[in-house]
């Protein structure tokens, strides 16, 4: 069936990279099985280059996700290095499952658990990533039936080459308390964002936008009220004792933004940590 031609070419690759190696007579559960096996276990380094001579799509279609991963991925940001090696795994990721879809589009589905993980730990890029494809005519196609569970994986493969903590982003803790209680703040917050932060603390102390300015700091957060607010500074008023939920959200603006997204999504001043 017409339908099918991207799994037929994907099973005619293998067969002749087995042939290459002295396997004949490969039956089509075994050739079905080492495309679940390649689309599963695929670990994406540079090695991976060295495996992938032969692509699924023909040369218009790969010219086009070329393009379209470009695009997309300077939304993104990512490490310093070779983009066109970073395209080419997104590129392989889209391959495999488009391939495999052509049988089932359950090859397309991810566990719940990992949907909601993801979704939760990288809310930012998922949102991205979803929108992207909604609105991306070339994923209106009939066949991709599962759109969250493909910006799911696209949010795992992204954020492998997403520079956490982008340029230094800079945090401060301006508490007032005892002095148990600051020390126990200090302690959780280098336990639980991520160490190329750079984390500053001050205690019951006045602060200044003049400070701020001239110690490049991003993320201001307090557990008493500032008045007035600063330019270009995500201030984040938390609880006496922050909550998990907001621990976790200082971990994702950190994690899963650049800094100029980050002043850009936030407001400058927010009296609660959700706010956005």
């Amino acid at each position: 069936m017409q339908q099918q031609v991207y799994y037929v070419k994907a099973k005619e690759i293998i067969k002749r990279i087995l042939e290459n190696h002295n396997y004949q007579d490969v039956t089509e559960n075994e050739i079905l099985f080492i495309l679940i096996s390649a689309r599963d276990n695929t670990v994406y380094t540079d090695r991976l280059l060295e495996f992938k001579t032969t692509n699924i799509f023909e040369a218009d279609e790969i010219e086009y996700l070329q393009n379209f991963f470009k695009t997309k991925l300077a939304i993104f940001p990512i490490k310093k290095g070779d983009i066109h090696e970073i395209i080419f795994y997104h590129i392989n990721f889209i391959e495999s499952y488009y391939a495999l879809s052509h049988l089932s589009p359950g090859f397309q589905l991810n566990s719940y658990e990992m949907n909601e993980f993801i979704e939760k730990n990288h809310p930012f890029t998922f949102s991205k990533w979803i929108d992207i494809l909604q609105k991306e005519p070339y994923f209106q196609k009939e066949i991709w039936e599962n759109l969250e569970d493909i910006a799911v994986n696209l949010t795992m493969l992204t954020s492998t080459f997403t520079e956490i903590g982008n340029n230094k982003t800079h945090i401060v803790f301006a508490l007032s308390g005892n002095s148990f209680y600051l020390n126990y703040i200090k302690h959780i917050a280098h336990e639980l964002i991520h160490p190329s932060v750079k984390i500053s603390f001050l205690y019951d102390q006045q602060i200044s936008e003049e400070w701020l300015k001239e110690n490049q700091v991003d993320i201001l957060v307090h557990n008493f009220e500032i008045h007035p607010s600063f330019a270009n500074v995500v201030s984040l008023h938390v609880s006496q004792i922050p909550s998990s939920q907001e621990w976790s959200m200082i971990s994702k603006m950190v994690m899963d933004l650049s800094r100029a997204e980050m002043h850009e999504r936030f407001d400058p001043y927010s009296d609660n940590i959700f706010l956005n």
